[in-house]
C-alpha cells in the first residue's frame, strides 16, 4: 500500500485526501524534504490517489504515470533517462533514499546527475499524447533542484497551461534553487520532522529492539531516512565519522609537529577520491559535528544528539569551537560545499580546507 510508505505527516495526507476526495487537487504541487521526512512517498502516494490506485505495483505499472529524475549521460551522448528506469523503479520501493543513494544506484561515480533538456522534452511528448486510460495523467519530477536552467524553462509552458488533466508532483530538498517562475506556480507542501513517538512506532514495527530505538531517536533528529541509514550503521563505524576523526586529531597534533602536513594532505587527497556525492555528505556530516560540539561548549549538551560509532568523544572537540571560529569554520565548511557541487577540484578545495581548518582549531577564544 502506498499510504504505508508514509511515516507520519498525518496533517499533509489528510490535507491530500480532503483535497483528492473533492475534485480540488490542483494541477501542479511541490514537496519540500529538506530532511528525509517522505517527500517521494507522498508524491507517490498523491498520483495514486490521482489515477486510481493504491498499490506501488499498480502505480508503476499504469501506463499514465511518468516519471523524472536526475540521471548522468554518457560523454558526447544525450541524456536518456528512460533507460534508468528500472534502476529509479527499485530506488522507490524504499522512498527515503537520498540523491548520494541515488547516484549510487546508477554508479555515477563524480559526475552529477541533472533533469535535462532531452528528459523534459520525452515527456513533454508523452503528456501531450491522449491519456491511455481516457483519464488522468501524472508526471512525478523528482530531485526539482537538479533541473538546469534549460529545462526548467522548457517545463514552464507545460506548467503554464498543462495539458487536459495533467498533474505535476515536484518532490525537492531545497525549493529556493527552483525557478521562481516555477515555485511561484505549485501548491508548495513543506514536510515537517517526523515526531519522536511516530518514529518510535514505526522502528517498532519494523522490529527493532526497545533499547535501539531509544539509540535512534536522538541521531534520527525527525528524519526517516536517517533513522533507516541508523538501523543498518549500529554496530558499524560510519565511514564520514572515521575520516572526520582522523582529520582533525592530525590537526591537533600539527601544532607541535611540522611533519603532520603531509598527513594533512594525504588526508584531503583520500577525500578528493571518493564520488561527488559521497563528498558532499562528507562534508554535511562534518557540518553538523561541528554544530554538535558547539552545543556541549555553549551550555545546551542536552540538545545534542551526536552519538559517536567510533567511540570519538564530542566533549573533547567542544572547546575548541566557540565565539571566535564557530562562524568562520562553518563559513569555510559552506563554501567547501558550494565549490565541490560545482565540480571544483578536491584534491585542491580538501588541503586548503585542512590547512585553514587547522587555524581555526588552534585559534584562542577571546
Amino acid at each position: 500500500m502506498l499510504a504505508a510508505n508514509i511515516i507520519g505527516q498525518e496533517q499533509l495526507k489528510r490535507t491530500l485526501d480532503n483535497s483528492s476526495e473533492n475534485g480540488q487537487l490542483p494541477h501542479f504541487q511541490v514537496f519540500i524534504d529538506e530532511s528525509g521526512c517522505g517527500g517521494l512517498a507522498l508524491g507517490l502516494y498523491t498520483a495514486g490517489r490521482i489515477l486510481g490506485v493504491e498499490t506501488f505495483e499498480k502505480l508503476i505499472q499504469h501506463p499514465d504515470m511518468h516519471f523524472l529524475f536526475p540521471s548522468v549521460a554518457s560523454s558526447g551522448s544525450k541524456q536518456r533517462p528512460q533507460e534508468d528506469l528500472a534502476t529509479w523503479l527499485r530506488f522507490c520501493e524504499n522512498p527515503y533514499g537520498s540523491y548520494a543513494d541515488w547516484m549510487a544506484d546508477l554508479d555515477g561515480g563524480n559526475k552529477e546527475g541533472i533533469i535535462g533538456k532531452d528528459a523534459v522534452v520525452e515527456i513533454q511528448e508523452k503528456i501531450h499524447l491522449k491519456s491511455f486510460l481516457g483519464r488522468a495523467k501524472v508526471v512525478l519530477l523528482w530531485g526539482a533542484e537538479r533541473i538546469n536552467a534549460t529545462a526548467a524553462n522548457k517545463l514552464l509552458k507545460s506548467l503554464e497551461e498543462p495539458p487536459k488533466d495533467t498533474y505535476f508532483i515536484f518532490v525537492t530538498t531545497a525549493a529556493n534553487q527552483l525557478l521562481p517562475t516555477i515555485s511561484s506556480r505549485a501548491q508548495n507542501h513543506r514536510l515537517a520532522r517526523i515526531d519522536s513517538t511516530t518514529m518510535a512506532q514505526a522502528l517498532a514495527a519494523k522490529g527493532v529492539a526497545k533499547e535501539m530505538v531509544q539509540r535512534i531517536l536522538p541521531m534520527a533528529e525527525g528524519s526517516w531516512e536517517k533513522a533507516l541509514k541508523s538501523i543498518g550503521q549500529l554496530g558499524s563505524e560510519n565511514p564520514h565519522e572515521v575520516l572526520w576523526v582522523n582529520g582533525l586529531r592530525a590537526a591537533f597534533r600539527a601544532k607541535q609537529n611540522k611533519g603532520v602536513v603531509q598527513e594533512l594532505m594525504a588526508w584531503a587527497e583520500t577525500l578528493a577520491q571518493q564520488t561527488r556525492p559521497q563528498q558532499l555528505d562528507f562534508l554535511h556530516f562534518g557540518l553538523e559535528l561541528i554544530r554538535q560540539a558547539m552545543l556541549h561548549n555553549f551550555g545546551s549538551s542536552s540538545l545534542s544528539s551526536f552519538y559517536s560509532q567510533t567511540g570519538f568523544d564530542i566533549k573533547k572537540l567542544a572547546p575548541f569551537v566557540h565565539s571566535e571560529n564557530l562562524v568562520a569554520i562553518q563559513q569555510l565548511l559552506q563554501d567547501k560545499l558550494y565549490f565541490i557541487s560545482r565540480n571544483a577540484n578536491g584534491k585542491i578545495q580538501y588541503t586548503d580546507m585542512a590547512f585553514r581548518l587547522t587555524r581555526l582549531l588552534h585559534q584562542k577564544e577571546g
